[in-house]
Protein backbone atom coordinates (compact mmCIF):
# COMPACT_ATOMS: atom_id res chain seq x y z
CA UNK A 1 0.00 0.00 0.00
CA UNK A 2 2.60 2.42 0.81
CA UNK A 3 4.39 1.83 -2.39
CA UNK A 4 1.25 2.22 -4.34
CA UNK A 5 0.97 5.88 -2.28
CA UNK A 6 4.73 6.34 -3.39
CA UNK A 7 3.89 5.63 -6.81
CA UNK A 8 0.69 8.12 -7.39
CA UNK A 9 2.51 10.62 -5.43
CA UNK A 10 5.42 10.93 -7.98
CA UNK A 11 2.56 10.69 -10.65
CA UNK A 12 0.92 13.87 -9.63
CA UNK A 13 4.33 15.40 -8.70
CA UNK A 14 5.44 15.33 -12.07
CA UNK A 15 2.03 15.85 -13.93
CA UNK A 16 2.33 19.20 -11.83
CA UNK A 17 5.95 19.92 -12.69
CA UNK A 18 5.39 19.04 -16.34
CA UNK A 19 2.04 21.79 -16.30
CA UNK A 20 4.34 24.23 -14.94
CA UNK A 21 7.06 23.85 -17.50
CA UNK A 22 7.00 25.64 -20.72
CA UNK A 23 7.83 23.29 -23.74
CA UNK A 24 11.55 23.88 -25.41
CA UNK A 25 10.29 24.99 -28.99
CA UNK A 26 8.28 28.10 -26.82
CA UNK A 27 11.12 28.79 -24.48
CA UNK A 28 13.32 29.33 -26.94
CA UNK A 29 10.85 31.97 -29.27
CA UNK A 30 10.55 33.83 -25.83
CA UNK A 31 14.04 33.85 -24.77
CA UNK A 32 14.39 35.47 -28.39
CA UNK A 33 11.63 37.97 -27.45
CA UNK A 34 13.48 38.77 -24.58
CA UNK A 35 16.34 39.61 -25.90
CA UNK A 36 15.23 41.90 -28.58
CA UNK A 37 13.09 43.40 -25.65
CA UNK A 38 16.48 44.35 -23.47
CA UNK A 39 18.38 45.72 -26.73
CA UNK A 40 15.42 47.46 -27.80
CA UNK A 41 15.23 48.90 -24.37
CA UNK A 42 19.04 49.24 -23.20
CA UNK A 43 19.71 51.33 -26.26
CA UNK A 44 17.32 54.13 -24.50
CA UNK A 45 18.07 54.92 -21.18
CA UNK A 46 14.96 57.14 -20.17
CA UNK A 47 13.54 53.48 -21.03
CA UNK A 48 15.64 51.75 -18.95
CA UNK A 49 14.84 54.33 -15.98
CA UNK A 50 11.00 53.70 -16.72
CA UNK A 51 10.31 50.49 -17.05
CA UNK A 52 10.72 47.47 -14.83
CA UNK A 53 11.51 43.91 -16.25
CA UNK A 54 8.96 42.69 -13.81
CA UNK A 55 6.16 44.49 -16.13
CA UNK A 56 8.82 44.21 -19.23
CA UNK A 57 8.81 40.57 -19.67
CA UNK A 58 5.12 39.23 -18.75
CA UNK A 59 3.27 40.35 -21.91
CA UNK A 60 5.94 38.14 -24.17
CA UNK A 61 5.07 35.46 -21.29
CA UNK A 62 1.24 36.28 -21.66
CA UNK A 63 1.52 36.51 -25.51
CA UNK A 64 2.54 32.47 -25.67
CA UNK A 65 0.16 31.73 -22.62
CA UNK A 66 2.18 31.36 -19.93
CA UNK A 67 3.14 33.21 -16.82
CA UNK A 68 6.31 34.52 -15.14
CA UNK A 69 5.88 32.02 -12.61
CA UNK A 70 5.80 29.21 -15.13
CA UNK A 71 9.13 30.80 -16.94
CA UNK A 72 10.95 30.79 -13.81
CA UNK A 73 10.06 27.17 -13.29
CA UNK A 74 11.14 26.30 -16.26
CA UNK A 75 14.63 28.16 -16.25
CA UNK A 76 14.81 26.26 -12.64
CA UNK A 77 14.31 23.27 -14.07
CA UNK A 78 16.84 23.71 -16.51
CA UNK A 79 19.45 25.04 -14.96
CA UNK A 80 19.91 21.64 -13.28
CA UNK A 81 20.07 20.37 -17.22
CA UNK A 82 22.64 22.58 -18.80
CA UNK A 83 22.66 20.50 -21.67
CA UNK A 84 19.21 20.93 -22.33
CA UNK A 85 19.03 24.74 -21.50
CA UNK A 86 22.10 25.30 -23.92
CA UNK A 87 19.73 23.95 -26.96
CA UNK A 88 17.03 26.35 -25.93
CA UNK A 89 19.51 28.83 -25.64
CA UNK A 90 21.26 27.61 -29.17
CA UNK A 91 17.61 27.52 -31.13
CA UNK A 92 17.24 31.23 -29.92
CA UNK A 93 19.96 32.36 -31.14
CA UNK A 94 18.86 30.28 -34.37
CA UNK A 95 15.37 32.25 -34.34
CA UNK A 96 17.34 35.98 -33.92
CA UNK A 97 19.63 35.28 -37.15
CA UNK A 98 16.74 33.95 -39.31
CA UNK A 99 14.90 37.50 -38.20
CA UNK A 100 18.28 39.16 -38.66
CA UNK A 101 18.58 37.71 -42.37
CA UNK A 102 15.05 38.73 -43.02
CA UNK A 103 15.64 42.04 -41.68
CA UNK A 104 18.96 42.30 -43.93
CA UNK A 105 17.29 41.67 -46.94
CA UNK A 106 14.30 44.10 -46.01
CA UNK A 107 16.62 47.05 -45.66
CA UNK A 108 18.43 45.64 -49.03
CA UNK A 109 15.47 45.98 -51.02
CA UNK A 110 14.79 49.83 -49.34
CA UNK A 111 18.04 50.59 -50.41
CA UNK A 112 17.78 49.06 -54.31
CA UNK A 113 13.83 51.02 -54.41
CA UNK A 114 15.47 53.92 -53.36
CA UNK A 115 18.30 53.96 -55.64
CA UNK A 116 16.28 53.29 -58.36
CA UNK A 117 13.22 56.00 -57.34
CA UNK A 118 16.31 58.64 -57.21
CA UNK A 119 17.39 57.36 -60.80
CA UNK A 120 13.53 57.67 -62.14
CA UNK A 121 13.09 60.91 -59.96
CA UNK A 122 15.64 62.50 -62.22
CA UNK A 123 14.37 61.56 -65.54
CA UNK A 124 10.16 61.47 -65.34
CA UNK A 125 9.82 64.64 -62.19
CA UNK A 126 9.14 67.72 -64.40
CA UNK A 127 8.76 70.75 -62.81
CA UNK A 128 4.58 71.13 -63.72
CA UNK A 129 2.92 67.77 -62.52
CA UNK A 130 0.78 68.14 -65.56
CA UNK A 131 3.28 68.15 -68.27
CA UNK A 132 2.33 65.71 -71.22
CA UNK A 133 5.45 63.49 -72.19
CA UNK A 134 5.86 59.90 -73.57
CA UNK A 135 3.94 57.30 -72.25
CA UNK A 136 6.56 55.55 -70.80
CA UNK A 137 7.86 58.86 -68.90
CA UNK A 138 4.94 59.33 -67.47
CA UNK A 139 4.03 55.67 -66.53
CA UNK A 140 7.43 55.42 -64.71
CA UNK A 141 6.12 58.58 -62.83
CA UNK A 142 3.22 57.13 -61.24
CA UNK A 143 4.44 53.94 -60.81
CA UNK A 144 8.14 54.73 -58.80
CA UNK A 145 6.86 58.68 -57.63
CA UNK A 146 2.57 58.17 -56.44
CA UNK A 147 3.25 60.03 -53.20
CA UNK A 148 5.28 63.21 -55.33
CA UNK A 149 1.90 63.99 -57.53
CA UNK A 150 -0.95 66.02 -56.51
CA UNK A 151 -3.63 64.40 -54.00
CA UNK A 152 -7.48 64.50 -55.30
CA UNK A 153 -9.81 64.24 -52.11
CA UNK A 154 -12.98 64.75 -54.21
CA UNK A 155 -14.02 63.63 -57.82
CA UNK A 156 -12.58 65.64 -60.65
CA UNK A 157 -14.66 68.49 -62.50
CA UNK A 158 -14.41 68.60 -66.38
CA UNK A 159 -11.99 70.90 -66.64
CA UNK A 160 -9.58 68.58 -64.71
CA UNK A 161 -10.70 65.13 -66.19
CA UNK A 162 -8.68 66.74 -69.52
CA UNK A 163 -6.31 68.77 -67.91
CA UNK A 164 -4.97 66.66 -65.13
CA UNK A 165 -2.79 63.98 -66.54
CA UNK A 166 -3.70 61.03 -64.23
CA UNK A 167 -4.58 57.76 -64.76
CA UNK A 168 -8.02 58.41 -63.69
CA UNK A 169 -8.47 61.28 -66.18
CA UNK A 170 -9.01 59.93 -69.89
CA UNK A 171 -6.40 62.59 -70.91
CA UNK A 172 -3.98 59.70 -69.56
CA UNK A 173 -5.56 57.26 -71.65
CA UNK A 174 -5.24 59.29 -74.58
CA UNK A 175 -1.93 60.51 -74.43
CA UNK A 176 -0.80 57.02 -73.98
CA UNK A 177 -2.27 55.51 -77.27
CA UNK A 178 0.03 58.52 -79.20
CA UNK A 179 2.48 56.70 -80.45
CA UNK A 180 5.70 59.14 -81.28
CA UNK A 181 8.42 57.82 -83.68
CA UNK A 182 11.38 59.54 -84.76
CA UNK A 183 11.16 60.54 -88.89
CA UNK A 184 13.03 58.05 -90.94
CA UNK A 185 16.85 59.10 -92.23
CA UNK A 186 17.44 58.87 -96.00
CA UNK A 187 19.21 55.86 -95.79
CA UNK A 188 16.39 54.15 -94.22
CA UNK A 189 13.55 55.15 -96.85
CA UNK A 190 16.04 53.73 -99.38
CA UNK A 191 14.66 50.05 -99.71
CA UNK A 192 16.90 48.71 -102.39
CA UNK A 193 19.84 46.44 -101.75
CA UNK A 194 23.17 47.60 -100.70
CA UNK A 195 26.06 46.56 -102.80
CA UNK A 196 28.93 45.33 -101.44
CA UNK A 197 32.35 46.63 -101.56
CA UNK A 198 34.92 44.97 -104.84
CA UNK A 199 37.41 43.43 -101.93
CA UNK A 200 34.29 41.91 -99.82
CA UNK A 201 32.60 40.82 -103.24
CA UNK A 202 35.60 39.14 -104.29
CA UNK A 203 36.04 37.91 -100.50
CA UNK A 204 32.44 35.72 -101.10
CA UNK A 205 33.54 34.53 -104.19
CA UNK A 206 35.92 32.68 -102.24
CA UNK A 207 33.94 31.70 -99.82
CA UNK A 208 31.40 30.05 -102.41
CA UNK A 209 35.03 28.09 -104.30
CA UNK A 210 35.15 26.78 -100.57
CA UNK A 211 32.10 25.49 -100.40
Amino acid sequence: MRLLKAIILSIILFTSCGEDKIPKQKMSKIIAEIYITDRYINSNYELVRAMDSSFLYEPIFKKYGYSTKEFMNTINYYVERPAKLKTIYLSARQILEDEMAVASAELQRERYRDSIVAIVEKIVMPGDANKITDSQTRSLRWIYLPDRMPKWDSPLTDTLLTGYDAPISPVWWLNNTKIIQKPFQDYEKNSSPVSLPDKLQSDTKGLRMLE
